[in-house]
């Protein structure tokens, strides 16, 4: 474990230390110790912060990168805390309405090789209205 405490004693301030192994399904590093699967950035954190770990606190990223677990960037806090994370640093879709989705421009992938004459490719769930550019469809 000192080991473990001198490799991260002074990690990269704003490099992302990245997990090249295993990812779940929802892009997070993962590994396996004794037959139980960790995610990385939560493995880190019970080995760093073994007294402030609990199982009811997320481990959540100032970095917003899923696969890093650079101590520095990673923090303990509430599912709340997540929340107000995302709507901070703007990767959380707001919900209007129970019937309304809100769409971010940066998700949306061009399939057009012309520039000219761009094309889009989204999946809008039916009977949804979404909220494009500030316009209802």
């Amino acid at each position: 474990m000192a080991g473990l405490q001198d490799f991260f004693a002074n990690p990269p301030k704003s490099d992302c230390i990245r997990w090249t192994k295993g990812h779940d399904k929802h892009g997070y590093g993962y590994i396996i110790i004794d037959r139980k699967i960790w995610r990385i950035h939560r493995y880190i954190m019970f080995l760093l912060y073994p007294d402030e770990y609990s199982d009811s606190l997320q481990v959540n990223h100032h970095c917003d990168v899923k696969d890093c677990f650079n101590p520095r960037h990673l923090y303990f806090g509430t599912h709340q805390d997540n929340i107000n994370d995302m709507w901070e640093h703007g990767k959380y879709a707001q919900k209007i309405d129970s019937k309304e989705v809100r769409i971010d421009l940066s998700n949306i992938e061009s399939l057009s090789s012309n520039p000219n004459k761009p094309k889009f490719k989204m999946k809008i769930p039916r009977k949804r209205k979404v909220l494009f550019l500030g316009k209802v469809f």
